[in-house]
């Protein structure tokens, strides 16, 4: 009985160091997410509310340019298919 209550405890504590690696892990990262948001928002809501407007643009952008491309690529192919017959 002894030794199954020592196998008992040495997987309770195992599971404890664990969790705990879990904690402290989670609480660095909490950390490193709100001393990157400050920087990213300069301290404040505003920075970020028009970073975010800025990169929500940038994405418009982006996502526009890439239907151009397809057009693009849609002509350049016609236009190989014509030159090689």
């Amino acid at each position: 009985m002894v030794r199954k209550l020592q196998e008992e405890y040495k997987q309770t504590h195992a599971m404890n160091n664990t969790l705990t690696s879990f904690l402290q892990t989670s609480a660095k990262a909490d950390d490193n997410r709100r001393r990157y948001m400050g920087m990213v928002s300069g301290g404040q809501d505003k920075g970020l509310e028009s970073m975010i407007i800025e990169t929500e643009a940038a994405l418009v952008d982006l996502f526009s340019a890439k239907d151009d491309t397809d057009q693009y690529i849609i002509k350049i192919n016609k236009l190989l298919n014509k030159i090689s017959k």
